[in-house]
C-alpha cells in the first residue's frame, strides 16, 4: 500500500507516517469488489491481532490493477506470528504491539487479551 499511496517504503509502518486501517479502508471504498476487499481485510486485522502477528504493516498489503484501470485487493502474504517467541526469556505478550491500530495512536498496543 506504499506504492498506492505515492510514498516510500521507510514509512511502511502507521507510526512511521505510513497509511493505517482508516486510509487503507478509505482507499478500499473504490475497489472493484470493495464490500468484499473491505470485509477481508478487516477480517485480516482480526486475525493477526488474534495470531500475535505484529508486522502487518502497508507493504504487505497490495492491489491488482485490472484492466481499465480498476483494482482490487490481492491475497494475503507475510504473515508472522509472535507467539512462538513469547513467555520464558522471549517478549512479553503485553509488548506486542500491531503495525496498524484501530484508533490514532503511535505504538498500537494489542491490548488485553
Amino acid at each position: 500500500m506504499c506504492q498506492t499511496f505515492g510514498l516510500p517504503s521507510s514509512v511502511k509502518y502507521e507510526s512511521d507516517g505510513g497509511p493505517g486501517i482508516a486510509q487503507i479502508m478509505a482507499f478500499l471504498m473504490g475497489s472493484s469488489e470493495a464490500l468484499k476487499d473491505r470485509y477481508d481485510f478487516m477480517k485480516f486485522q482480526v486475525f493477526q491481532w488474534l495470531i500475535g502477528a505484529t508486522d502487518g504493516h502497508a507493504k504487505n498489503f497490495s492491489v491488482f490493477i485490472q484492466a481499465g484501470g480498476s483494482y482490487r485487493l490481492t491475497p494475503f502474504y507475510d504473515i508472522i506470528s509472535a507467539f512462538p517467541v513469547l513467555g520464558g526469556t522471549g517478549i512479553h505478550i503485553s509488548d506486542l504491539k500491531l503495525a496498524m491500530g484501530l484508533n490514532a495512536s503511535k505504538g498500537k498496543k494489542n491490548g488485553n487479551r
